[in-house]
């Protein structure tokens, strides 16, 4: 398992549950549990990728990148 994160002092850590809309003004800090390509399998189209992810709470949501973003974000999810 990975160390944790430093954060600076002042620095506030948002958990999956204290999500709501507007304007971020906290760090959401999680681990990727799980991720895999969601496919049409009539059409053999890519719909997205799905993902699993974990807060330090323990709480476990369900993600989505559509395929237009795919190449922005999965660098960063390997």
């Amino acid at each position: 398992m990975g160390s944790p994160l430093s954060l600076p002092t002042d620095e506030k850590v948002m958990f999956f549950k204290d999500v709501s809309l507007g304007p971020p003004e906290t760090q959401l800090r999680f681990r990727l549990i799980n991720f895999w390509e969601a496919r049409n399998p009539i059409k053999k189209t890519l719909i997205g990728l799905k993902m699993l992810l974990i807060d330090e709470q323990g709480t476990v949501i369900q993600g989505f990148i559509s395929p237009g973003r795919i190449k922005k974000y999965l660098p960063e999810m390997k």
